[in-house]
């Protein structure tokens, strides 16, 4: 059975997503972390992540929203949170290690070489490529990519109660690594795949659009993104 345009499909396992169909937008985006143009009401909208063994709910809820044009790729995620912390405050610092989001991309789908994004709440940005799994990490990997984070609460401030935080990025297909068309035709499937890193004094988890065995990198654990028009 097939997936409706816009929406995620499940695996066969309860409320795990396998697929996703991406819808191509004509509005111009402004990157500023707000997600308040007509765009992202039309865009690709995951269900709430799931714990990342996929067992469970996560405590905090996040969301991920995807749309794509000529030139880029655009991903936003909306993450529930009580106590938003980030220290790092320089491009390729480990923000794994906090909070974080991270998105896995592999466009010609062989399981081989990939690249990694992550952004915290600061909007500081990691981005890697790999020749293979956990092989062949290019730190020199640096697209030009446009990130803007907004944050309702206050940041690393852990007295009070905060209430979300909001990414939004724009990734150019151009500079991109790996096989295949840039930019995709309409049909065209990448594997994917998204996390989110809570770290704080309410709840430490990671959860996932595709729930993985413990490993981020595990390429076979990866969904399919579908560009529509």
């Amino acid at each position: 059975m097939g997936c409706l345009a816009h929406t995620g499909c499940e695996d066969g396992r309860k409320g795990i997503q396998g697929r996703i169909q991406i819808p191509k937008i004509k509005e111009q985006l402004k990157i500023d972390g707000k997600l308040d143009e007509p765009a992202w009401s039309r865009s690709a909208v995951t269900r709430a992540f799931m714990r990342f063994d996929g067992k469970a709910a996560a405590r905090q809820s996040t969301e991920a929203r995807l749309a794509w044009d000529e030139k880029n790729l655009y991903l936003a995620f909306v993450c529930r949170d009580r106590d938003i912390i980030s220290k790092y405050m320089h491009r390729d610092e480990p923000l794994y290690l906090q909070e974080a989001v991270e998105v896995f991309l592999d466009p010609d789908s062989d399981e081989k070489d990939y690249m990694e994004f992550e952004v915290s709440p600061a909007a500081v940005l990691f981005d890697a490529s790999f020749s293979a799994r956990r092989t062949g990490m290019k730190l020199s990997f640096n697209p030009d990519i446009q990130v803007s984070v907004f944050t309702d609460g206050t940041l690393n401030k852990s007295d009070d109660e905060d209430n979300f935080w909001t990414v939004e990025m724009a990734i150019p297909f151009d500079q991109m690594t790996g096989r295949g068309r840039r930019p995709p035709l309409a049909s065209d499937c990448w594997r994917m795949n998204m996390f989110r890193l809570d770290v704080s004094k309410h709840s430490s988890e990671a959860s996932a659009w595709r729930p993985t065995r413990g490993d981020f990198h595990d390429l076979t654990a990866f969904g399919r993104a579908c560009f529509t028009q």
